[in-house]
């Protein structure tokens, strides 16, 4: 029956006509509310009529690619020397040790081949690790980490391919043959000091113990997390002194250490976990343990307190965070200098901080909105830190910055084809919202486009959950969209961290709905201000941004010219209610509310975009999901096309393309991010007849 239906409906492809998918009666009954779900079914990846219609699903926009499929293939062209360019030069060297360590996707291949070489000029390049080898026969491919030992004497890492669990391999560093290998679900590993041992996190809940060359069935474990609602990790102190065990979920953290050196394996707790806020420890040498701690990704404050009494009762306070400054990191230098690496009113900024004299602060801040700075290494010879910063306009650059003269200077910036950065611009723009909150838009364009016409198309981004800042960062694949002449905007709606605690949670659980009244807000300042005109934006969302991005399609349908939501969130609900990701979802429900409370069932209810599918027009639609992404379920964008197809009235078209992409919006090598992104490109200029 259904290789008849699969069929009929592939016949159909070759044709204007979409397939459609059938309709079977299912009701769920919540706190006495019938809702109606004729494509639940679509749920089960092993019902054959799911199979059946995601084969007819992919051979429509296949038929639909095939359609522009030279304009594609231009742009393909053209990201491939953009990122080629980008590729061959590498990632920063990053020293540890006396090593430098780096990587690059050379020519013709598709993953990274990562080297070594010693701290000095002359020094030979040496190979460590080619990913194209352990890619090989695999669809799909993740190296997740790669560990230097303490003595630069060998290296881990571990990887999955088609989804299997990870391998872990420890090798040589002198001939780079295998040492060891374990076969389990790993999510984290380091070294212990003496490089004998291996500590790991498997499947994000228990922390083991690996003695090298002994048996993985005798892998001790060191901590177990029994809360269903929080996820484990191991990493290793600045020091190298201890093992820090974090345990963690989206709003709440704790921290345990052990010492590096294994002489005790009894895990001592830092401070008990206190429900929303965050801390992160570290330790460089001295005394003490800093601690970073907030209730988010902003508002976070400094303190430091002794290793052999840890609880927050004895943290001093080093430094306060507010709504507008987050500290992103920092690192202590030789004890002497406390270097920060901020956000302020969504500019980046690095500060200085002299320990012994407690003299004036050195401030360099970036006068590029969205910007986002890391810490790369300290050189003590030269008494230089290096490290990288990237926006919207500058692709990621790499600083030496002398502690001694306070001297800034630019260590390497990656060339691409045809790139000048001055022939763009980057702004920061303020949207007023619904209620009058003032929301952040970063805004790029190319230098000496005008937007007093209003006739511009525009690309807007939104995301706004988990306090997560939205700092897009230099994407070489927008260079398409900006020489054809586009405004790039990003909204940084509520729910995000961008301007502290606050900002998170005016935008989370019942108040959700600001995030896409803050979107929406975004769009009309926008059209108002000039940069383009209703019916003229493509609505941009991946991951939980779909869930502000078909909410805000669904209510202002007219705005948009397209939409392009990748891996997102549009069943918001569902997602919420299965019992199959329990785990993960009782996190969830601290961002978005619990459906077994009636309260927020009927918030949640109001907004998810599947449920509020209404019979009207819609933009055309791109979506692409994957069965094999962990995080975000491919049901939801397929049912929410099949439902559009269903309800909308017009004539416009909906696209879903199902990838066999592991990964959730992360690297699939070089040819398979090539494809997605020439895709969404095309899609994106086809709406609006640019062809060229």
């Amino acid at each position: 029956m259904y290789l008849v239906l699969l069929i009929t409906v592939l016949t159909s492809c070759n044709g204007p006509n979409a397939p459609v998918a059938p309709r079977v009666a299912s009701q769920t009954v919540i706190h006495g509310v019938s809702i109606d779900d004729p494509y639940k079914y679509l749920e089960n990846p092993k019902d054959d009529r799911t199979i059946a219609h995601i084969g007819a699903e992919n051979a429509y926009s296949d038929h639909y690619f095939r359609h522009i499929s030279k304009f594609r293939d231009k742009l393909h062209k053209e990201l491939e020397e953009w990122f080629d360019y980008y590729n061959r030069q590498g990632s920063v060297p990053v020293l540890e040790g006396d090593f430098f360590y780096y990587k690059r996707i050379p020519a013709g291949k598709d993953f990274a081949v990562h080297y070594r070489k010693q701290n000095n000029e002359n020094a030979a390049e040496e190979l460590l690790l080619d990913e194209n080898d352990l890619a090989k026969g695999s669809g799909n491919f993740s190296l997740d980490e790669l560990v230097i030992s303490p003595d630069q004497s060998a290296f881990l890492y571990y990887y999955t391919t088609d989804g299997d669990n990870s391998r872990l391999i420890i090798r040589s560093n002198t001939n780079k043959t295998i040492i060891d290998s374990i076969i389990t679900p790993v999510t984290s590993a380091v070294f212990s000091q003496d490089g004998r041992a291996v500590v790991y996190a498997k499947e994000s809940k228990d922390i083991l113990l690996h003695k090298i060359n002994t048996p993985a069935g005798q892998d001790i474990i060191i901590y177990s997390e029994k809360r269903n609602s929080l996820f484990t990790e191991v990493e290793r102190s600045t020091s190298g002194k201890y093992l820090f065990i974090s345990s963690f979920n989206n709003e709440s953290t704790e921290y345990s250490f052990i010492p590096a050196d294994l002489s005790t394996l009894k895990p001592v707790l830092i401070d008990p976990l206190v429900q929303g806020r965050r801390y992160f420890a570290d330790h460089f040498g001295s005394g003490f343990f800093m601690i970073l701690s907030g209730p988010c990704n902003g508002n976070r404050s400094l303190y430091k307190v002794p290793v052999n009494t840890t609880r927050s009762v004895n943290w001093t306070t080093i430094l306060e965070g507010s709504d507008s400054l987050c500290i992103n990191s920092y690192t202590i230098i030789d004890q002497k200098f406390l270097l920060l690496f901020e956000t302020k009113n969504l500019y980046s900024r690095l500060r200085l901080i002299d320990l012994e004299t407690r003299g004036k602060d050195n401030q360099i801040t970036f006068k590029e909105p969205d910007g986002q700075m890391d810490f790369l290494y300290f050189d003590r010879s030269k008494g230089k830190v290096a490290f990288s910063f990237s926006s919207l306009l500058t692709p990621l650059t790499a600083y030496n910055y002398d502690i001694n003269s306070r001297k800034l200077t630019m260590l390497r910036r990656p060339a691409i084809k045809d790139y000048r950065k001055e022939d763009y611009i980057a702004e920061l723009l303020w949207a007023k919202s619904a209620d009058g909150t003032l929301i952040p838009l970063s805004v790029l364009h190319k230098n000496g486009l005008k937007r007093s016409d209003g006739l511009n198309p525009l690309y807007l981004e939104g995301y706004g959950s988990y306090g997560f800042s939205d700092h897009t960062g230099f994407s070489a694949d927008l260079i398409s969209l900006l020489d054809r002449g586009f405004f790039i905007a990003t909204a940084h709606v509520r729910g995000g961290g961008e301007l502290g605690n606050k900002w998170w949670e005016s935008g989370k659980l019942l108040r959700k709905k600001n995030a896409i009244a803050d979107y929406i807000a975004s769009a009309e300042f926008l059209i108002k201000e000039g940069f383009t005109s209703k019916g003229m934006i493509t609505a941009v969302g991946s991951s939980a941004g779909g869930i502000v991005i078909g909410a805000a399609v669904n209510e202002r349908p007219e705005l948009f010219k397209a939409a392009l939501l990748m891996m997102p969130c549009v069943d918001l609900l569902t997602d919420l209610l299965d019992s199959i990701h329990q785990n993960n979802t009782r996190n969830e429900w601290r961002e978005f509310g619990n459906p077994a409370n009636r309260q927020e069932f009927e918030y949640i209810l109001s907004y998810s975009p599947y449920n509020n599918i209404k019979k009207q027009e819609y933009p055309p639609m791109l979506f692409r999901t994957s069965p094999m992404d962990e995080n975000q379920s491919y049901a939801g964008a397929l049912k929410m096309v099949a439902k559009l197809r269903a309800t909308a009235s017009g004539k416009q078209a909906f696209f879903i393309r199902i990838d066999d992409r592991e990964t959730h919006l992360g690297d699939t090598g070089k040819s398979g991010n090539l494809d997605f992104w020439s895709e969404n490109r095309a899609f994106i200029l086809d709406q609006y007849g640019i062809n060229e």
